[in-house]
């Protein structure tokens, strides 16, 4: 596994623009720690309800904290709001608490922001992301197997990432 994170952290410190493919609970949590620990500016992301089998991972939720410590903003909307909830999910959540804090959090428990979402992939298909300044992104396209498409230098999959996430985010 300390390959596959030293091999993550180049790329998200490179500046090519390279797509690749993750899969798994640990892979998962690894590249959203550094979707996390890169952004500049803004994150959001689109999840059912922050597995805990990925956001209980020590390495993301400490990449989390930094995150939420700093000015960034956070922009997170949920399918639904589980009854047990992961480590990052009770640290989002306490951040909303904190006026110093730039989180934001909605639930779509109607499914309107899913159903609105779907056009934007290829399938017609709503899948979980997170999109990072405009410029990297994690985007599911197996939920089971947490399994990904990833890039942290793709611009443009990232700005219809964004685009789509605040059209329906600010809307509702």
């Amino acid at each position: 596994m300390k390959d596959y994170e030293k091999a993550v952290r180049a790329f998200a410190d490179g500046k090519e623009n390279f797509q690749f493919t993750n899969k798994g609970k640990k892979h998962a949590s690894i590249v959203i720690a550094n979707l996390l620990r890169t952004t500049k500016s803004e994150c959001r992301i689109y999840s059912g309800k922050l597995n805990s089998d990925v956001t209980n991972d020590s390495f993301l939720v400490k990449a989390l904290n930094e995150f939420l410590e700093s000015d960034k903003q956070l922009y997170l909307m949920l399918d639904e709001m589980p009854d047990n909830k992961s480590e990052a999910l009770k640290q989002i959540l306490n951040a909303t608490k904190n006026k110093k804090r730039n989180v934001s959090v909605k639930i779509d428990s109607e499914g309107v922001f899913s159903k609105q979402i779907a056009p934007v992939f290829e399938d017609n298909v709503s899948h979980h992301f997170i999109v990072s300044d405009s410029l990297s992104y994690r985007f599911e396209i197996d939920a089971h197997e947490f399994k990904a498409i990833c890039n942290f230098n793709d611009p443009n999959t990232s700005n219809i990432l964004k685009t789509a996430f605040d059209t329906y985010f600010f809307s509702k």
